[in-house]
């Protein structure tokens, strides 16, 4: 127990020392509105080529589910 509150102590300080560093950048962001609407666009398209591989997962764990729903119900009219 104690070898993890030092390990987690010792991570706690290595991410609260680091994030100064991160956030001392002092660069502007000067993108256009094109810039962002091109980006936009881009996650707009890998949204849109995501969303059949979620329905065929969706529609495979669903007949999954459906076959054994039908086994069991062959195997209590027997």
């Amino acid at each position: 127990m104690k070898k993890l509150r030092l390990l987690i102590s010792a991570l706690i300080l290595a991410l609260a020392s680091a994030t100064p560093s991160l956030a001392a950048s002092g660069r502007e962001d000067s993108s256009s509105f094109l810039v962002w609407a091109f980006l936009s666009v881009c996650g707009l398209i890998v949204i849109v080529q995501l969303l059949p591989v979620i329905f065929m997962a969706f529609g495979i764990v669903s007949g999954a589910v459906k076959s054994k729903e039908q086994k069991a119900i062959k195997a209590v009219n027997k």
